[in-house]
């Protein structure tokens, strides 16, 4: 199943069975859905694609998370002139 350069690739279930095993269905949200193709993938399409997607979305709702706090702080102080 290597030797692919685009870094992932998808292939039906029938096609692999003989290779690794994939079930053939899967529950998602309490229902029962078939698996008709899996995706395999190298480390470097789950970087680009996943992970650094995935670490952007974190730091801003964390920088959003920040800023409410901020001005939550801001919002309860008194000041006295």
């Amino acid at each position: 199943m290597s030797g692919y350069s685009s870094g992932n690739k998808f292939y039906k279930v029938s096609q692999v069975r003989h290779q690794l095993l994939a079930a053939n269905s899967v529950v998602v949200a309490g229902r029962t859905r078939q698996v008709k193709r899996i995706m395999t993938y190298k480390q470097s399409w789950m970087q680009y694609y996943y992970y650094e997607p995935m670490e952007r979305l974190e730091y801003q709702i964390d920088q959003q998370r920040r800023q409410q706090i901020a001005q939550q702080i801001l919002s309860e102080t008194c000041t006295i002139s």
